[in-house]
């Protein structure tokens, strides 16, 4: 659609980075709570997952924007 700028996040990362949204979300509102190793564990692997994802898609979207390298690391 012209006119319209492209979406920052792939399709692919969206569910992992909405997880990592979600614990973030938990965590602040429940400062008390007991966290289970196994969880923190599993979002650490997210994290480490997706964060080449996250740097691709901002520089990619940089490069639309016409600001910066169009090539992800």
């Amino acid at each position: 659609m012209p006119g319209k700028r492209r979406a920052l996040w792939r399709t692919a990362a969206l569910a992992d980075l909405d997880e990592l949204r979600r614990f973030r979300h938990f965590i602040g509102t429940n400062f008390a709570a007991e966290l289970k190793r196994e969880k923190v564990l599993r979002i650490a692997e997210i994290a480490l997952r997706v964060g080449p994802c996250v740097e691709a898609d901002v520089k990619a979207f940089v490069a639309a924007l016409g600001s910066g390298p169009a090539t992800p690391s």
